[in-house]
């Protein structure tokens, strides 16, 4: 009787995740958008084979943490970026109103509204060294320097009227960006012009079957002028256009789900064990298994016995981060930065596990 060995190159791919990953390695696919680490079967792959983007105008991201290092995104490709909140890369899905109001980052001059917008908050920030500002006594300058670390934040003059502003660089300041806030929020990645934005959705591809998991690690911003905290958008898992369960963050920061079977609202869940911290790393698993659900976020980790998707529910596609028609169209500035899926349901303590630390 003859020996016969068994190559295991997939197995040593997976236990040498860069990221430290600390969930079961029995994963469908993994991203770590920091190193550029994809894999699929246990076999090394390309971004586009993990995540796709439904962007219909192309875009920028940063290159490195060189704040004006910009490269252009094709349209339908995710945005890569530096992410400078956190100093490392991820995945920033694109918003309508992120354009620069300059007409590129070494502009004198900036655009602010094009109808009076008393209730909406800017930020200016410089690029490079130094410090960009705009006139107090031409707007509101509610707090911040300009600085990349503390943007200064503005809004128009009660019964104001928009304006060509010039733009003030200081210490050194060559480069800069104005954009609209996200509910008082910076933006995670700057704009550098006034090319045409539009929203972007992020989509993951889900084997269809009765029991599945998805883990990923998102943040939101660190720098922002208000402590506002709006209904967010944070997945959508589906199987088809009837049969869908809508997650989202809620102003306290609690995860919620919709649950719709057969195009009708079936139930709403509020968790009071797994919330999402917005100015900080998050790592967040979803588990479904005939049905029910299970969450778990930052090492809490709850089952929800009292509502079903139904046995059938065989979801195939999920998004991430992006507007979820028919609830919340609006985007969620937070970025992505790991990525996991699996063709079975995690146990309580294997999602635990995955979501701490």
């Amino acid at each position: 009787m003859g020996l016969t060995f068994k190559s295991n190159i997939a197995s040593v791919k997976k236990l040498s995740l860069a990221s430290g990953f600390l969930g079961p390695q029995d994963f469908k696919t993994y991203a770590d958008f920091n190193t550029q680490e994809y894999l699929k079967n246990g076999n090394e792959v390309t971004l586009s084979n993990i995540i796709s983007s439904q962007r219909s105008a192309v875009s920028y991201a940063l290159s490195s943490d060189v704040l004006d290092n910009f490269s252009i995104v094709p349209i339908n490709t995710p945005i890569r970026s530096y992410i400078y909140d956190y100093k490392t890369f991820g995945i920033y899905p694109d918003w309508a109103d992120r354009i620069n109001r300059m007409l590129d980052v070494r502009s004198d001059q900036v655009w602010i509204g094009s109808i009076p917008e008393d209730n909406v908050i800017y930020s200016i920030y410089s690029l490079d060294s130094g410090n960009a500002t705009v006139n107090t006594a031409e707007f509101n300058v509610l707090s911040g320097n300009g600085s990349a670390e503390s943007p200064m934040y503005f809004k128009h003059l009660s019964n104001g009227v928009p304006k060509l502003a010039n733009i003030t660089r200081l210490n050194g300041c060559l480069s800069c960006v104005v954009q609209t806030c996200y509910f008082g929020e910076t933006l995670l990645v700057p704009h550098k012009d006034q090319t045409i934005a539009s929203n972007e959705t992020l989509k993951i591809e889900i084997d269809s079957s009765s029991q599945g998991t998805i883990f990923f690690k998102v943040a939101g911003a660190k720098r922002k002028a208000l402590q506002a905290s709006p209904l967010t958008p944070l997945m959508q898992l589906k199987q088809n256009a009837n049969n869908y369960l809508s997650v989202a963050i809620q102003p306290d920061n609690a995860v919620s789900l919709r649950y719709f079977i057969n195009g009708v609202e079936a139930g709403f869940f509020k968790s009071n064990k797994v919330f999402i911290s917005r100015e900080n790393l998050n790592k967040f698993a979803l588990s479904w298994s005939n049905g029910v659900i299970t969450l778990s976020a930052n090492g809490q980790t709850e089952f929800i016995a009292a509502l079903s998707m139904g046995a059938e529910f065989r979801p195939i596609e999920s998004t991430i981060i992006s507007p979820i028609s028919g609830w919340l169209d609006v985007v969620s500035n937070m970025s992505l930065f790991e990525l996991a899926t699996y063709n079975r349901r995690l146990v309580t303590t294997e999602m635990g596990l995955a979501t701490s630390g």
